[in-house]
């Protein structure tokens, strides 16, 4: 099920039964698809937040002119809920693709086809090659802005195509050394670390997750679908700090506007 709205926006939930909520309480959504996600990794209160406002701003960027930053997800070794939290991410975002491995042409032409939310796991292992690294990283630092299109020649006869590839997309690794500086600066960075002897993450199950998600998925697009017009609209939230650099306020624009719409803390908690 893949409804495209007149508005632009693509949703894709598994499911031939889904009907957003009517009327929703937007913290409430937001507590608990926050909740979910500690449950299921071990994570900082304001890392949660932060992929949680992010997964709300999915919804939004089929309409946003503004810039759109990326998750990057990092830990400095293996295990330690990296993908556990791509597959809770992918529960709840507009649209999502989740692909582990991809070569460049054919993930410009996803992007550009089904205007994705783009949940790329193991992209370290993406990077390694010097080639194709390049040419990730040019998809990735066009991809933060709309209007700023892949080019290349297509075809036979080497027609010059733009392909669009701006949108959301998570990234995650181990380290974040694959990454040029300047892709980093268009990343909200979620670091993690192997839990230890302390609290452990519940186990993930794909049918149990999908189960428990479903209803708050529905509250989610509900509230989207009654507030979008104001996150649209409030693209310079007061809540922004000042001593970020340009393109950090940039990407973070969206997630302090649906911030500030919900009210109480949840600003000065990012």
């Amino acid at each position: 099920m893949n409804p495209k709205a007149n508005g632009g926006v693509a949703v894709d939930f598994k499911g031939p039964f889904f009907t957003p909520s009517p009327l929703v309480d937007g913290p409430e959504v937001v507590e608990q698809i926050k909740g979910l996600l500690q449950r299921y990794v071990i994570m900082s209160e304001s890392q949660a937040l932060v992929c949680t406002l992010w997964i709300v701003h999915t919804y939004l960027f089929p309409d946003y002119r503004g810039s759109t930053g990326y998750l990057h997800i990092s830990s400095p070794v293996a295990e330690c809920g990296k993908s556990q939290l791509l597959e809770v991410a992918e529960l709840f975002v507009a649209n999502p693709t989740t692909i582990g491995g991809a070569t460049a042409a054919a993930l410009i032409r996803v992007i550009d086809k089904d205007n994705p939310t783009l949940l790329f796991d193991e992209s370290d292992l993406n990077f390694h090659d010097k080639e194709m690294s390049a040419l990730l990283c040019s998809i990735f630092n066009n991809g933060w802005r709309p209007g700023r299109p892949y080019i290349k020649c297509d075809g036979e006869k080497h027609e010059v195509r733009k392909f669009h590839v701006f949108g959301p997309k998570v990234l995650a690794g181990i380290g974040t050394h694959y990454l040029q500086p300047a892709t980093l600066t268009r990343c909200f960075p979620i670091k993690l670390q192997r839990h230890g002897s302390g609290r452990m993450a519940d186990e993930y199950y794909i049918d149990t997750g999908e189960e428990e998600s479903f209803p708050i998925r529905q509250k989610l697009v509900g509230w989207a679908n009654q507030r979008k017009s104001v996150w649209l609209a409030n693209k310079r939230p007061g809540s922004v700090p000042r001593w970020l650099n340009s393109r950090k306020k940039s990407i973070s624009f969206p997630l302090f506007a649906i911030a500030d719409d919900l009210g109480g803390t949840y600003a000065e908690k990012l």
